[in-house]
């Protein structure tokens, strides 16, 4: 069989005789309501067109087949183009990520896809990555860069370290100093920062469109000087925000 730089390697990939090429002027089809945003997706990372016309090169599926569970995928290529199928649209979307992969580096067109039968259900549930902004801060396009990074690798959890001694990176409506003065430090003298509620939500939907949960960590009662500098009154009375 032929080595593939597939990353996570799937479950199962058998070699075909005829690969598939994808032009400049190929569309892409979504063939249920459901894979719309695994195409327009693809569709703008290629400069594609998103077609209803069954004769596109690139085809997406919403197939009942319980096997493949909610991420599961089957990725075919041949000389009648590409069909990923799955049981529902984040499978399409992780087949869409090994697409990626098997395509040239540059991402430019025309380009010709190895001949493949691909199949995957992801082993894990939880395959997180975990981004500590709460020490260096990172601004909303850094974590959207991290997003796009881990769909590549079909992540499906991002993990933001919002809050540690070193700052506080969540705008609190009801507690403003501490994110006004407890997201002003970070180690080493980096420059601090902070999310507002509009910033955290905007992550929370970009995620979310790649589908990735975000889980938020905020730690107390411990790990919160910078916290208590921005709150000295949250040490009294046992209050929290």
């Amino acid at each position: 069989m032929t080595a593939y730089s597939l990353v996570p390697q799937p479950a199962s990939v058998t070699s075909r005789a005829s690969g598939a090429l994808i032009a400049p002027s190929a569309r892409v089809c979504a063939r249920h309501p459901d894979a719309e945003p695994a195409a327009s997706y693809l569709a703008e990372l290629l400069g594609l067109e998103v077609s209803n016309a069954p004769e596109a090169a690139v085809q997406l599926a919403i197939e009942d087949e319980p096997d493949l569970r909610d991420e599961g995928y089957e990725l075919v290529t041949g000389s009648g183009g590409v069909l990923i199928r799955g049981n529902g649209p984040a499978g399409l979307f992780r087949g869409v990520q090994t697409l990626r992969q098997l395509l040239p580096a540059s991402g430019r067109l025309p380009a010709e896809v190895p001949g493949v039968r691909i199949r995957d259900v992801p082993r894990f549930a939880w395959r997180g990555l975990m981004l500590d902004v709460a020490r260096h801060f990172f601004g909303v396009p850094d974590v959207k860069r991290v997003v796009d990074l881990a769909a590549l690798y079909k992540l499906n959890v991002l993990h933001l370290h919002l809050t540690d001694d070193q700052g506080w990176r969540l705008a609190i409506s009801s507690w403003p100093d501490l994110a006004a003065v407890g997201g002003l430090t970070a180690v080493g003298g980096d420059r601090g920062g902070f999310f507002t509620a509009a910033d955290y939500a905007e992550i929370g939907d970009y995620a979310a469109s790649r589908f990735i949960t975000l889980v938020p960590e905020i730690e107390v009662p411990g790990h919160t000087n910078a916290a208590v500098v921005a709150e000295p009154e949250i040490t009294r009375g046992g209050q929290v925000p």
